[in-house]
């Protein structure tokens, strides 16, 4: 069992106005000198009011989740201070991977503004099965998430160019 409905329906719309989609390919480096390519999903809500940030945190107790709050530059407390600028602090809360598809399996049919990015990063989130063994993914989970980042693109540059609304 899930969380309440009502809860959902406002999760969506915070995570529709304040919330961010992502997937990523990264190449980090190993000891040995290689290269090699990780890949990630992840989504999160941020915000500056900390006890909603907590709520939609609790809303899935059995999911990573990870919260940080945003730190402040030097030049940036300055300019605060310089002009009594009065700001708040931000707080992001994000789950990536198997949370992240716990999350949008809950949140993808209640969305308006980020369903399509939602449902592309479930289909790409749904290419991790299971461990990659000795030898890794096959090459057609590669070509999987190569078609998923390209449509995420497009997707996004849709959106910059207000094509979907």
């Amino acid at each position: 069992m899930g969380p309440a409905i009502a809860d959902l329906l406002y999760l969506a719309g915070l995570f529709d106005g304040e919330g961010h989609v992502n997937i990523r390919k990264a190449f980090v480096k190993k000891t040995n000198g290689k290269k090699y390519a990780h890949w990630q999903g992840a989504v999160g809500i941020s915000n500056t009011n900390l006890p909603i940030i907590l709520w939609a945190q609790r809303l899935f107790p059995n999911v990573t989740s990870h919260l940080r709050k945003k730190p402040r530059t030097k030049n940036e407390l300055e300019r605060l201070e310089r002009f009594a600028i009065n700001h708040k602090d931000l707080y992001t809360l994000t789950w990536v991977g198997p949370s992240a598809r716990e999350v949008l399996r809950y949140l993808c049919p209640l969305l308006r503004i980020k369903r399509s990015e939602a449902e592309i990063t479930l289909k790409f989130l749904a290419t991790f099965r299971g461990r990659p063994g000795v030898k890794g993914y096959p090459p057609e989970i590669f070509e999987e998430r190569e078609v998923c980042m390209s449509e995420f693109r497009a997707e996004r540059s849709k959106e910059a160019t207000n094509e979907s609304v």
